[in-house]
């Protein structure tokens, strides 16, 4: 489109419309009038009044609200998988899905329900390790399994996706950090 077209020259008289009136709107001030009584107190009011000194405030800048409805979750943050041979490409999708990477939640007993996404369903031949702070904890063949009594702070989870021969082919990884409410003797 050219410049000199009516279509661009009325776009751009808008915008600049537009432009000058938010300018104009940002930077007046409101005047409000301070008044002190005789018993000490103080009064503010958009009234002059004859005992009442003058007060400028200047406009506040302000971020518009997030529409939490419109607003999309992000997926869960995973390290990325380890693959070594042909049975790992049967599955679509392995991750962790609670607790999510970088959360941190309570659980009054220092139980923690791991949920874990596999896509599609493990064979039985295959199996899943879970390791806990380094250390391996369980091997199970369900997407779900309870971590019982943690302590509280920071923990490192990591699941791995074994083949029949217990090689993995598949990890996710999750941090996340436990508070648990502490009961204190009098």
């Amino acid at each position: 489109m050219r410049l000199g077209t009516p279509y661009l020259k009325s776009i751009l008289l808008a915008s600049l419309s537009l432009a000058t009136i938010q300018l104009v709107y940002a930077e007046q001030s409101v005047t409000v009038y301070k008044t002190y009584h005789p018993d000490g107190s103080i009064s503010y009011s958009d009234q002059p009044s004859e005992q009442a000194e003058t007060i400028e405030v200047k406009p506040v800048d302000t971020i518009p609200a997030i529409d939490v409805r419109s607003a999309q979750s992000l997926p869960a943050r995973s390290a990325p998988s380890i693959s070594d041979s042909g049975s790992a490409g049967v599955y679509q999708q392995f991750g962790i899905t609670f607790p999510e990477n970088g959360s941190a939640f309570y659980s009054g007993n220092g139980n923690v329900k791991l949920k874990i996404d596999i896509n599609p369903a493990l064979r039985d031949e295959d199996s899943i390790a879970i390791i806990l702070d380094g250390q391996e904890i369980a091997r199970t063949n369900r997407p779900e399994y309870m971590l019982t009594h943690l302590d509280r702070g920071t923990h490192s989870l990591e699941v791995k996706l074994l083949n029949s021969q217990g090689q993995p082919m598949k990890s996710s990884r999750s941090e996340f950090t436990l508070h648990r409410p502490t009961v204190r003797a009098p």
